[in-house]
């Protein structure tokens, strides 16, 4: 449901209308992202926090978080974020 907004977009014409083409690529997470949007190949995303991406801005990687998919609310948080020493 978190990217429903993404397919009305695309079904009212929106994305069209401004010019962008859609395809849509299935991937295991965010370690096959990393290697796309590094290189420019990749201009778009969608992830959650991860290690990898935690990985890919330490080494300096140019990513940009433009936009949520999951609003948290304190006692109402439907992810996890995990952090040790």
């Amino acid at each position: 449901m978190s990217v429903a907004g993404v397919y009305v977009g695309i079904a009212r014409g929106y994305f069209q209308e401004a010019g962008i083409t859609n395809e849509f690529v299935p991937l295991a997470g965010f370690n096959q992202l990393v290697g796309p949007i590094a290189t420019g190949e990749l201009e778009i995303g969608s992830a959650g926090p991860s290690a990898a991406l935690f990985n890919a801005l330490e080494r300096g990687i140019k990513i940009k978080v433009v936009a949520d998919q999951n609003t948290v609310y304190p006692g109402q948080s439907a992810i996890a974020l995990t952090v040790r020493k």
